[in-house]
């Protein structure tokens, strides 16, 4: 039998941020990424819109617009172009990143 891909086996378990291109199409990235508990995403933009979705743990979301959300499994957001925002996670966390 094949071994798939995992999104657990793709990070670096001593790492406690870590992302991983695991897809580039003409005109897409899809970015799987890691955030152990009580780790922060440091704040950052994207130039596009882009799509998050938690796959498993829970973290919060929060923007430049006093937006903050908490996500937990098979949540997700819209992120909006040219907006600040950060990760912080709760516990443990896997997340898939769309642009």
């Amino acid at each position: 039998m094949e071994n798939l891909p995992n999104l657990n086996s793709i990070h670096d378990t001593d790492k406690s941020v870590g992302a991983i291109s695991i897809f580039k199409g003409e005109s897409s990235n899809v970015t799987s990424i890691q955030l152990l508990e009580k780790s922060v995403l440091k704040e950052h933009s994207t130039k596009i819109p882009a799509l998050l979705l938690c796959v498993t743990g829970k973290v919060v979301y929060s923007d430049e617009n006093e937006q903050t959300i908490e996500l937990s499994s098979s949540d997700y957001i819209t992120i909006e172009p040219n907006v600040m925002h950060k990760l912080e996670a709760l516990v443990n966390s896997q997340l898939i990143l769309v642009k």
